[in-house]
This record gives C-alpha cells, sequence and structure tokens, in this order.
C-alpha cells in the first residue's frame, strides 16, 4: 500500500481513514419535494457526442459554430427537479482539460431559470470524470502509485487505487475544479465500486479497496460541502443491497474464501451507508429492467426492488431509465416496469429520469404522462408474494411481476 494511515474496523476488515478535509455536518439537502407535485423528476443535459467550436477547430469536421442549448431545450430543462451537466464533448474537454461549455451551460440554465421565474431545476449537478491528458495520467511516473496493483503483482494503470490517501486527494482536488463548486449544487461521477469485484485480489483486498472507494465519496462531500451549502455526490452504483448470490451483472458476493482469481463483490451496498454514517449522498443507478445492470432474470428483478426499497429508507436515491422510449413497444413496455418498480421503494427524496441519456436523441424530451401526475401519499408500503410486487398510492397503483418482468401503472 502507498501510504501508511490510521485505520478503524469494519466487518472485520480494514478501512483507510484519512479525510481530505473535514467539515462539521454540512447541511442537508433541502430541495423542495411533495408527494402532491408530480413525480420529482431527473435529466441529463448536454450530450457528450456533440462536438463543439473551442473543442472542434473551424475549418475540421464537426465544427458547429453555437453549441448553447436551444430555448426549446432550456425550457425543457427548468422543468426538471434535478439536471446533469456533462458537457458538450465529454472525451475531448477530459483530454483538454477544457470545461469551459460545462460551466457555460450551468450558467444559460440560470439565467433561463431567472428569466422565467421557475424554481426548478432544484438542483444542477456536473457529470464529470478524471482529466486523462494531455498527456495521460497513466503515462506520467509521478502517479505511478495512484494505480491498482493486483495480489498477482500486476500493475493496472489507468485503474484507481483509493487506499493511496494522495490518489484520493488529487481526484477530489481536480474533480471539484472541474465542477466548478461555485456554481454546481453535487456531482455525479462514474468512479463506482466496481473495482473491488474485479479478478486478481484477496477478498480482504477487495473488502479494502471497498472501503476506501467510499471513503473518497465521503471525503468529496466533506471537501465541496460548507455547513450551510451541501455539495451533494451521487456515485454510479452497479451492485445490489444486500445479499445477491447471483449477482446482477454475474459478479457474486464473496463468502470469504474464493480464490483471488474469481471475481466477487466484498459486501453489499448497505455497508457504503455505515461507511459514509450521516454525510447525505445519493445513490445513482440505471435502473431499466430487464437490463444489463439489473433485473436480467427473476432473482435480479427482485433484488433490484429490494435495492430501491432499501435505498429509499435511508435517504435520497437517482434512478435513470435510459432505455425508456416512447416510440417503440419494448421501450414502453421498460417504462412500466421500471417505473412501476421505481415505486416500491420510492420515498420523500426519490428522483426518476425517463428516456434517452442526452438531448440529441428523439426520445430524450418526451414528456412522460405518468410522470406529471401526482401520485399521492404512500397508502401502504410495497407488498411482495413470491415475485411479484404491488403498493398504493392516494391517487396510483404500482405492480411488478419479476417472473415476466413486466409491470403496470394503474390512475385511481
Amino acid at each position: 500500500m502507498a501510504e501508511s494511515e490510521n485505520v478503524i474496523m469494519h466487518s472485520s476488515t480494514v478501512l483507510l481513514c484519512s479525510l481530505f478535509v473535514q467539515v462539521a455536518h454540512a447541511a442537508s439537502l433541502n430541495w423542495p419535494w411533495s408527494w402532491d407535485e408530480p413525480v420529482h423528476t431527473l435529466t441529463w443535459g448536454t450530450s457528450s457526442w456533440t462536438n463543439c467550436s473551442g473543442l472542434t477547430p473551424p475549418g475540421t469536421p464537426g465544427f458547429r459554430p453555437n453549441c448553447m442549448d436551444s430555448e426549446r431545450i432550456l425550457d425543457i430543462l427548468i422543468k426538471r427537479d434535478i439536471v446533469y451537466v456533462q458537457g458538450y464533448d465529454f472525451g475531448r474537454e477530459l483530454q483538454q482539460d477544457n470545461f469551459e461549455n460545462a460551466e457555460r451551460e450551468i450558467a444559460a440554465i440560470r439565467e433561463h431559470k431567472r428569466e422565467k421565474g421557475s424554481k426548478k431545476p432544484y438542483g444542477i449537478l456536473g457529470y464529470r470524470g478524471i482529466v486523462v491528458g494531455p498527456p495521460a495520467l497513466w503515462n506520467i511516473s509521478q502517479y505511478k502509485s495512484f494505480w491498482l496493483t493486483d495480489d498477482l503483482g500486476v500493475h493496472h494503470p489507468g485503474l484507481w487505487d483509493f487506499r493511496n490517501a494522495s490518489a484520493r486527494r488529487f481526484y477530489i482536488s481536480d474533480l471539484l475544479r472541474q465542477t466548478n463548486i461555485s456554481s454546481a449544487d453535487g456531482c455525479f461521477i462514474d468512479t463506482g465500486d466496481i473495482v473491488a469485484a474485479r479478478s486478481n485480489l484477496t477478498v480482504q483486498s477487495r473488502q479494502e479497496i471497498f472501503n476506501a472507494t467510499a471513503l473518497l465519496w465521503k471525503e468529496l462531500i466533506e471537501s465541496g460541502s460548507t455547513k450551510s451549502k451541501l455539495f451533494l455526490v451521487t456515485p454510479s452504483l452497479k451492485n445490489h443491497m444486500g445479499q445477491d448470490i447471483d449477482g446482477d451483472d454475474g459478479t457474486p458476493r464473496c463468502i470469504g474464501n474464493e480464490s483471488i482469481t474469481t471475481p466477487c463483490y466484498p459486501y453489499g451496498e448497505e455497508v457504503l451507508y455505515d461507511i459514509l454514517g450521516d454525510d447525505v449522498w445519493a445513490p445513482h443507478r440505471q435502473f431499466n429492467i430487464p437490463s444489463r445492470d439489473f433485473g436480467k432474470d427473476t432473482a435480479g428483478c427482485v433484488a433490484a426492488i429490494h435495492t430501491v426499497m432499501e435505498q429509499g429508507t435511508r435517504g435520497p436515491q437517482m434512478l435513470t431509465c435510459n432505455g425508456c422510449n416512447h416510440s417503440t413497444v419494448e421501450g414502453q413496455a421498460m417504462f412500466n416496469v421500471s417505473f412501476a418498480a421505481f415505486l416500491m421503494g420510492c420515498e420523500k427524496g426519490s428522483y426518476f429520469g425517463a428516456g434517452a441519456h442526452f438531448h440529441n436523441d428523439s426520445s430524450w424530451d418526451y414528456a412522460w404522462p405518468d410522470l406529471e401526475r401526482s401520485i399521492g401519499k404512500p397508502v401502504d408500503k410495497a407488498v411482495q408474494t413470491g415475485s411479484k410486487f404491488s403498493r398504493t398510492f392516494e391517487h396510483v397503483r404500482a405492480d411488478v411481476d419479476c417472473e415476466t418482468q413486466t409491470g403496470s401503472i394503474t390512475w385511481l
């Protein structure tokens, strides 16, 4: 391990503990949320595939003289509770360390919101990665210790090992610089818990890496927050809460005696809440049923619903059905089951988005009628009978059959 650090114990394994900047209990999430309003929604802002001036020089293929959002798009964005802003050419922004377009879009959304007298969006989150060049970080010798060396001694340049406190500090500092915490309300990060499930690691190493990644998120929250304003961090998660024997993506839970060449998740994700403690955060999930992330089969569908039910009781959660597409029978069916599954765990602070991630897709801006109505207060908790779930609210009943992976929404 690159650095010596203080440790605390968790589940009979070590948790690295060395906070970057510590804030004494930053403010909680105070965005308006009511059962009497339409479903609380999130959306993705700009496209990672759109080339823009400033990143694409004039005279070269892909150059566009004006890449800012149209008024129509801005009108859509200010109807959502939360907007993720990625920037116009995510890959080249990272390569060129140029985030002006993302900052311009945040400013444009805020100005349009002011001009239209809209209260929404309540939160604008940067969708950020880590600067990769030039030159590529993994080709710079001073950062060699940032990357994972597995338990067979193989070095993996570019694969973060957050057990190294210097790697966490670098990542946080760079990410906050990109996101521009003076204008954004938080950030989505795609550095999830998947590294801990990779092969050629002992179970103890997996546990340490999992814990260190959670610690990164905790330090990021506390570094970006103040006592009066929460910097909301919403990391993309891949595994389920609790015991999922088969694994939602083919990676099962570790039982403790696996070979180092056998991939497995060290914990269920309830452990993340233990590590982050009182810090407010929001897990993000691509919530498509059926999908490669969740619900490939009956057991995966059931585990996905249990996950949302558990998350909802613990705090905010962000779910996006980016496979929901009103123009196809398959996309409509996916909306029905995914939205119904979301409602099984919907609590105060739960947000749902449907449609393509980015607004260069024709399905992005569809106004799903079910999301424009109030579901009302919950009448009960979700009821499970075998692989079927149902839940009733004042104005709607949701049903999911995980055996057939179908769902229905019935307005009352």
